[in-house]
């Protein structure tokens, strides 16, 4: 992960860019995924015109309002990916941060500037959300002014997996150190998996209190039997590649 690059507009300050990946491949998804729910709305819609058995019907409609869920959820991803930036100097900090950059946390464009003096430090923690007798690890980055709510800058996907975000500490390092700020590491949180961690997903609170050790070592036996799944997965694709 790159840090802070010199700002010509700045002297003696950096600014990084922020951006999560490349979107292409959102792009071809949501393509694909939006061809798919138009289908399915319109075979509901001749289900319904042709006289078909209830259940029939019912299940297109369910498949498509799934597709269109998952179309919303590429679409989010993709607007969290659009970037922005974050800029450090001497005298603070200017953000000017994408929608969505978190698609647990649901944050708003972001565009503010603060004095260091404003800020209280930075905050970040481990979140587990199960699914399903899975689980995924997040870890999201605030920054915490001393008037009003925590700023999320940025958070890490799918920690402990083979597709887990490039760690963020670096570039959190570079902020508290440009500010003098403390970095607070708050205790693993658990949040709502909802529905194979897309649909109903809800963050817990920001000020959400320690779990017990039993509670602890079972969350993350679970975010490790997922990880055990998702690489088994991930071989048997290769297997059909190699062996098809």
């Amino acid at each position: 992960m790159s840090g802070f690059q010199d700002d010509p507009q700045h002297p003696g300050g950096g600014v990084w860019r922020h951006g999560s990946g490349s979107l292409v491949l959102p792009v071809i998804g949501l393509t694909i995924i939006g061809t798919v729910a138009l289908g399915m709305s319109g075979l509901g819609v001749w289900a319904v015109a042709v006289g078909s058995d209830f259940r029939i019907t019912l299940m297109i409609a369910g498949l498509s309002a799934s597709m269109w869920g998952m179309a919303a959820y590429v679409r989010r991803d993709m607007q969290g990916k659009r970037g922005g930036t974050i800029a450090i100097s001497d005298a603070g900090i200017d953000l000017d941060l994408a929608a969505n950059r978190s698609l647990i946390h649901r944050p708003r464009a972001c565009r503010v500037h603060f004095d260091w003096s404003a800020v209280a430090g930075l905050l970040t923690r481990e979140e587990a959300y199960g699914a399903q007798g899975m689980a995924m690890l997040q870890r999201p980055w605030w920054l915490a002014p001393k008037d009003g709510a925590p700023i999320l800058l940025f958070e890490e996907r799918a920690i402990t997996s083979r597709i887990q975000d490039a760690s963020m500490r670096d570039i959190a390092n570079e902020i508290a150190g440009r500010g003098a700020l403390a970095i607070t590491e708050l205790p693993l949180a658990v949040g709502k998996g909802g529905i194979l961690g897309v649909w109903f997903v809800r963050p817990p609170s920001i000020d959400a209190g320690p779990l017990g050790p039993a509670a602890e070592r079972w969350i993350m036996r679970r975010v490790w039997f997922t990880s055990v799944l998702v690489g088994l997965a991930g071989l048997a694709v290769l297997l059909m590649l190699v062996l098809g």
